[in-house]
């Protein structure tokens, strides 16, 4: 069933954009941890939210705004840390979003690559 939700959930891309990876993935905010689809493109990191969440806003990043990407673990009330299944992408500014993700190393290697690239 969870599955339905995430196959309903789409990007619009901007001109000149192209996708380079999407895929299930849980956004942490606050309390919540967002379930929707991450999708990684020659432009930005976005994110966007099924339908079953009381959190439903995007969430966009722009490549040259990322300075660096880590490899993190999901922790329970934010101290106890639970499984290393996660992504942290921290801005310019010190802003961090983190994501969980299947294939954690995969998806920092391709944000880097992107983000070379700018």
């Amino acid at each position: 069933m969870l599955n339905n939700f995430v196959q309903t959930v789409t990007l619009e891309v901007e001109a000149g954009e192209k996708k380079i990876v999407s895929g299930p993935a849980n956004l942490q905010r606050g309390p919540e941890a967002v379930g929707g689809v991450l999708t990684l493109t020659n432009q930005r990191l976005a994110f966007r939210p099924h339908r079953c969440n009381r959190e439903t806003a995007p969430t966009d990043i722009r490549l040259q705004t990322i300075a660096r990407v880590d490899l993190a673990w999901s922790r329970a009330f934010k101290r106890l840390p639970l499984w290393p299944n996660s992504i942290r992408v921290v801005v310019d500014g010190g802003t961090s979003f983190q994501f969980v993700v299947d294939h954690r190393a995969d998806w920092k290697r391709k944000i880097e690559q992107q983000v070379d690239c700018r």
